[in-house]
């Protein structure tokens, strides 16, 4: 299963990556600069130690599959941070903690990192390639098919 997660994965980051604009590719550049990105190795101690994930795909995403981790798994779409994260974080957490946003393979959030930074979240970072960096380095998830 894990396998045809990671195929999946695979695909999906192709297909869209095909279809970045100049536009696009120069926003996430310009996003990147001023978020810090952890590699899955980072990312996976920095849990361990009390890190907060926040899972900022699509709903039919989360239905799919989330990385495996005993932490805590926050689920906010890219769409709805603003709204939404005043009850979802804030309710059981503060700006200060350590917050680790992820995406499929990377640019929602990297976006959502950002916007965190500008709403006064201090310590805030993304998942370098997100969960198909994640699954491609062996890291778990669960699956939910």
């Amino acid at each position: 299963m894990l396998k045809l997660f990671s195929s999946f994965l695979l695909i999906t980051t192709l297909l869209f990556a095909t279809q970045y604009t100049p536009e696009l590719n120069s926003l996430i550049a310009k996003a990147k600069g001023q978020v810090t990105g952890v590699t899955p190795e980072e990312a996976n101690k920095m849990i361990k130690n009390g890190a907060i994930l926040i899972d900022v795909r699509n709903s039919n995403e989360w239905d799919m599959s989330s990385i495996n981790t005993e932490g805590e798994v926050i689920k906010i779409s890219r769409g709805l941070i603003e709204f939404e994260y005043v009850v979802k974080i804030l309710s059981k957490h503060n700006k200060n903690d350590t917050y680790i946003v992820f995406c499929g393979h990377g640019p929602r959030a990297i976006f959502v990192a950002l916007r965190m930074k500008e709403l006064g979240f201090k310590n805030v970072t993304y998942l370098e390639g997100g969960m198909k960096l994640w699954v491609e380095k062996g890291f778990m998830v669960n699956e939910a098919f």
